[in-house]
């Protein structure tokens, strides 16, 4: 999804961190996170489901382990 004008999620959140094109931020009263991109593409991801999509991500990204 692309917003044009991020002003009323930007008011919404707090900066979370930047990282290269993407910025994360959080929602104030939900705590669930946005994560921007630097044409305003954007993905809301919720609180309860953070911890999960963050471990399939890093399970993705951590390296096989070698069998002797």
């Amino acid at each position: 999804m692309n917003i044009a004008d991020i002003d009323e999620i930007v008011e919404a959140t707090e900066l979370i961190e930047q990282v290269g094109e993407y910025v994360i931020r959080k929602f104030i009263p939900s705590g669930n996170y946005v994560i921007i991109d630097n044409i305003g593409d954007f993905v809301i991801i919720e609180k309860e489901k953070a911890d999960h999509i963050c471990s399939i991500i890093w399970t993705d990204l951590a390296p096989a382990e070698k069998l002797n």
